[in-house]
């Protein structure tokens, strides 16, 4: 029956993984992601929480300068998005050919629908273009517009409705007048969209999509429990040998972008926090997992796996002693590490309820040891401390599994020394 169950959960995590969809954005979020940590940064560097270093900021005028970058990335990361996911969506599709120009329609489709402001009359008049749905609000319509423009696109040129030049016009010519036909389509459409919105309560898409999906979505990100599926999903897979997050990646980062770039702005402005739930949580990775090997294993497969998992460890890669150990498909180590994340979710939701741990800011830096991210993102030494009491809490859990599976490999070893 476990066996049936596992070998069709293998099956769904593959074509999970293998879908066009979240393939398309997962690929997507990671051509975007240098933006975003380049915004996690500057929101650190302008918010850091020490009045002097706030005050010198803004003697030296250097706070508005420094929050350029932040209000180019984190309050403008859909048009970003909308580019990488029409590209990859275009590649994914084998139109390769023509996947930055399509990327580039995309953008401008995304700009017909932005509602934009239009104050005084004459050669005074100003049209302005607010950033309200430039940033995370927009995502839901960046990945809509970049998916249905990138289909458009490639439709249009499958079907040849492009402009035919002679053979000795040179490519670059050619492939600007190709693209002719397939953006003026993109314009029909999507200006009649704009139009079409205009005659319903919301007075445009991006209103709209926020307001229908604001509440199913608030379920999901209001309190734990959608991180810790989305975690106990993700660690199962790792489980079985899957990379748990390539497959929910994606998910996770649709659902949560909003209150995470929430936060990141409110703090790079010195403002209140305003969301507990960003879809990041504070975490210790397998660092207790490979110590608690190091200072109890007494076999020497658990010894050598863990000195070599060590540093990997410290900077958040669990590869070498998940595979190493390993904990995958190892019935003995399927709790812990199934288990593991979920509690951490769970600990930190409440901490932060209680007002003994801040919440989240929301910077995200990748392959940072974690006890410097718990000091980054929770507010710096509650963070730590925070992090050393879940560093123990989950070296007591993964203790009696790692002591059985190292007196499984002591009885190994020691039927190997007499059999030879």
């Amino acid at each position: 029956m476990w066996q049936k169950f596992e070998d069709k959960l293998i099956v769904w995590a593959g074509k999970v993984s293998q879908n066009t969809v979240l393939t398309v954005i997962s690929r997507s979020f990671m051509m975007i992601f240098p933006f975003m940590m380049i915004g996690s940064i500057f929101s650190l560097i302008t918010g850091f929480p020490v009045a002097a270093w706030t005050e010198w900021l803004a003697a030296t005028k250097l706070d508005a300068i420094l929050a350029i970058p932040l209000q180019y990335t984190t309050e403008f990361i859909s048009v970003y998005l909308v580019y990488a996911v029409a590209y990859n969506y275009a590649v994914k599709t084998g139109n390769k050919k023509n996947a930055i120009v399509t990327g580039l329609i995309s953008i401008f489709a995304f700009m017909l629908l932005t509602p934009y402001t239009r104050t005084g009359e004459g050669f005074t008049a100003v049209t302005a273009v607010p950033f309200d749905y430039l940033g995370a609000k927009g995502m839901f319509v960046a990945l809509i517009v970049g998916f249905l423009v990138a289909k458009i696109v490639g439709t249009a040129y499958k079907k040849n409705w492009t402009i035919k030049m002679p053979e000795s016009v040179p490519p670059f010519v050619t492939n600007s007048f190709s693209a002719l036909i397939p953006a003026f389509l993109i314009t029909f459409i999507f200006i009649m969209i704009r139009y079409i919105f205009t005659f319903t309560p919301w007075g445009d898409v991006f209103t709209a999509m926020y307001e229908l999906l604001k509440k199913p979505l608030g379920v999901v990100t209001q309190g734990p429990w959608g991180v810790a599926v989305i975690e106990t999903i993700s660690m199962t897979l790792w489980w079985l040998g899957i990379h748990g997050g390539s497959v929910t990646y994606s998910v996770k980062n649709v659902l949560f972008a909003e209150p995470r770039l929430g936060n990141v702005a409110a703090y790079a402005a010195g403002q209140p926090l305003p969301f507990i739930v960003t879809g990041l949580f504070l975490t210790v990775g397998v660092i207790p997992l490979v110590v608690i090997c190091l200072a109890f294993g007494k076999s020497q497969r658990m010894k050598s796996v863990a000195k070599v998992a060590f540093i990997p460890a410290i900077f958040g890669i669990s590869e070498p002693i998940n595979f190493g150990l390993p904990t995958v498909l190892n019935p003995i180590m399927a709790i812990p590490t199934i288990i593991i994340y979920p509690i951490s979710v769970f600990f930190t939701y409440l901490l932060n309820l209680a007002g003994w741990l801040p919440y989240c800011n929301g910077a995200q830096i990748r392959n940072c040891p974690y006890f410097i991210l718990a000091f980054i993102q929770f507010g710096g030494i509650p963070g730590i401390i925070w992090w050393i009491v879940l560093f123990l809490i989950s070296c007591a859990i993964y203790y009696p599994f790692v002591r059985a599976v190292d007196k499984k490999y002591l009885e190994e070893e020691r039927a190997g020394e007499k059999g030879e």
